[in-house]
């Protein structure tokens, strides 16, 4: 059986929409979708719909909801993954993997060794955009918010629950793992290149953050967050 097209609608449910803009265009030219094809759209809120187009027009599609197709339960455990802020398309490629490995929350980080040192409205907007996108082709139900820029020590204050730190130095994955509880919500923080200052680390200790190495290789910043997120992910699924 042929892949359904899947659309991320924040309003879909139950009844008739009107599909508009950039998603009317790729669903009309691109996929070209006729009265009666069927699609599937989802909210980013757990649900997955079946839908119906029942017109196409010149700047619009409208599809009708059928029937609930999926329905999936919030995670045990929430996953708040921040990571060093880095090049703009390097953070880019970041929330798109990390969004596919399975992240709730993802967020940028400002450290003292970070170049990148500041975000803008318009890049927060982007990365919204590609969570959604990814969460549209990775077929999740639900799609990560994408919180504020923050300065580290930021996030250790507002982490509610667990801290874990990426630290080439700290202790294995598989050590941390059993000491973080199966449900609630885990804060992870990856720093830039070169790691987290000694008082940066200090800091994290002090607010009973674990320290954890995420395999035996040095890693980009975006990579060590797509790699801890799936290691997480992978452990509690």
């Amino acid at each position: 059986m042929a892949r359904l097209p899947r659309i991320y609608f924040p309003s879909a449910g139950p009844g008739l929409h009107r599909l508009e803009g950039e998603v009317a265009r790729r669903l009309a030219n691109v996929l070209r979708l006729r009265e009666d094809d069927p699609l599937l759209l989802f909210a980013g809120d757990g649900r997955e719909w079946l839908a119906r187009i029942r017109r196409v027009e010149a700047r619009a599609v409208l599809a009708e909801v059928v029937e609930l197709a999926r329905l999936g339960a919030p995670p045990r455990l929430l996953l708040d993954v921040r990571c060093a802020l880095v090049r703009p398309q390097r953070f880019d490629w970041a929330v798109e993997k990390v969004t596919e490995a399975g992240a709730d929350v993802i967020g940028a980080l400002v450290t003292e060794r970070t170049t990148e040192r500041s975000t803008d409205g318009a890049r927060r907007a982007r990365w919204e955009r590609i969570a959604a996108e990814a969460a549209e082709q990775s077929g999740r139900l639900w799609v990560p918010a994408i919180a504020p820029t923050s300065r580290l020590e930021e996030a250790l204050q507002a982490a509610a629950g667990p801290i874990l730190v990426g630290d080439a130095r700290g202790m294995a994955f598989g050590e941390a793992a059993r000491r973080i509880p199966e449900s609630g919500r885990l804060t992870v923080l990856v720093g830039p290149e070169g790691g987290f200052s000694e008082r940066e680390l200090a800091a994290a200790e002090a607010c009973g953050a674990l320290l954890a190495s995420f395999g035996p290789h040095t890693l980009r910043s975006e990579t060590a967050a797509v790699v801890a997120t799936a290691l997480i992910r992978t452990r509690w699924e």
